[in-house]
């Protein structure tokens, strides 16, 4: 079971008494003011992949409808019913055409834009068959964990390049 802890800004808030909710998305608690309790029902729950090849490149794609089309790490929405887990082997198979296992939850991440919330967990995964096909990408690309920082990567997913690059 993973607890989210909400960013500092929002912790920042004292509040008289909190709620405890389990979150549409698989296997997240957590304890917040009641007023962001709805918003949290309305949270838009997205799942992205760090995939790293036998030479320790990660895979990115240039998303042309996704962050003003920059680049991005592999993922997507979860639809209704989905795990995480299913959620990102089935966006893989559809954007990619590769065949995937995921594995563990390297960071998680929430963020606004577009007036809309969303909590964004990254998880590592291997390829099990296929190439990366740019069947809804314009581009993919293996890079160096410290290159990526020269890609117009979306925010959060800066954020984790830069935690990748540190570890690497």
């Amino acid at each position: 079971r993973l607890f989210y802890a909400f960013p500092p800004r929002l912790q920042a808030r004292k509040p008289l008494r909190c709620v405890s909710m389990r979150l549409p998305l698989a296997g997240i608690c957590a304890t917040m003011p009641p007023d962001m309790a709805q918003s949290a029902l309305r949270t838009v729950n997205v799942v992205a992949v760090l995939i790293l090849n036998d030479e320790k490149r990660v895979l990115a794609v240039d998303a042309p409808f996704k962050f003003d089309g920059g680049w991005e790490f592999p993922g997507g929405k979860l639809e209704s019913g989905e795990t995480p887990q299913q959620a990102l082997e089935r966006e893989l198979r559809e954007e990619l055409a590769i065949e995937t296992r995921t594995g563990r939850i390297f960071d998680v991440h929430h963020t606004t834009a577009d007036g809309k919330d969303f909590l964004v967990l990254f998880f590592r995964s291997e390829i099990l068959s296929g190439e990366p096909k740019t069947l809804e990408c314009n581009a993919v690309a293996w890079a160096e964990p410290n290159e990526l920082s020269q890609y117009d990567l979306a925010p959060a997913d800066m954020e984790v390049a830069r935690l990748l690059a540190e570890e690497q």
